[in-house]
Order: structure tokens, then sequence, then C-alpha cells
């Protein structure tokens, strides 16, 4: 998730190319399916969770925190580390040939079942 509401619009843009270029790279090789890994889903809420562990945002009673919503899950989402940061590892996901995401041709989907092996090699 992006730094935060405001900063969606700096971002927006960002998060349109990022996603806009993997999807161009998946159809030049025959793509067609992506899904953030678990592993990476966790580690980057661990990381959201440090960040923000300094800050007093984890204490609203907000929307982006779930807390105004009695007995959901506190979770803080946005990234509250600056969005030069947040655009600097998105850009390094990307450079990594898009770290973090599973990404499979479509034949894998109708054939079996998916699995990490069967991921391209991003």
């Amino acid at each position: 998730m992006c730094p935060s509401k405001r900063a969606s619009i700096i971002t927006g843009e960002q998060n349109v190319d990022l996603i806009s270029d993997l999807i161009g790279k998946m159809d030049e090789q025959g793509l067609d399916r992506v899904e953030a890994a678990s592993e990476a889903q966790a580690k980057w809420m661990v990381h959201v969770a440090e960040v923000a562990a300094g800050t007093l945002y984890r204490e609203a009673n907000a929307w982006y925190t779930g807390r105004n919503v009695p007995g959901k899950k506190v979770v803080f989402m946005p990234y509250a580390g600056g969005v030069g940061t947040y655009e600097r590892i998105c850009e390094s996901v990307a450079a990594d040939g898009y770290r973090g995401f599973l990404i499979d041709p479509a034949q894998t989907r109708a054939s079996a079942p998916r699995t990490t092996a069967q991921s391209a090699a991003y």
C-alpha cells in the first residue's frame, strides 16, 4: 500500500507506471497471472509496522488502522517511510525482476495447481 491517502496523488502515477511496466513485460513473455508471494507480503507488513512504530499513526482511531471498527484487527497499512523511500523500494523490486511476485503463464492455471516452482524467474 502506498505511503498514504494524500501521497497517493504523488505516488499514483508511479504505481501505475510500475504495474503497467510489469504487465508489459508479462505480455512480452506470454505470462498473464501475477500475485504477491505470501512471504513477500509478510515481510512488507513487518517493514511497514517497524517504520510506523516510531509514529503516532498506529494509535489513531481511524480507517487506516481499523481501530474504528469494533472487533477488527488493528493494522497500520499505509507506508510511513516517505514517498521517496517508497518509490525507491518499488524501483528496486522492479529492477530485481519484480522480486516478491509470483508470475505464471496461462497454461499453469488450467493444467495444475500453482506452486512457486512453476512461477517465472522474475
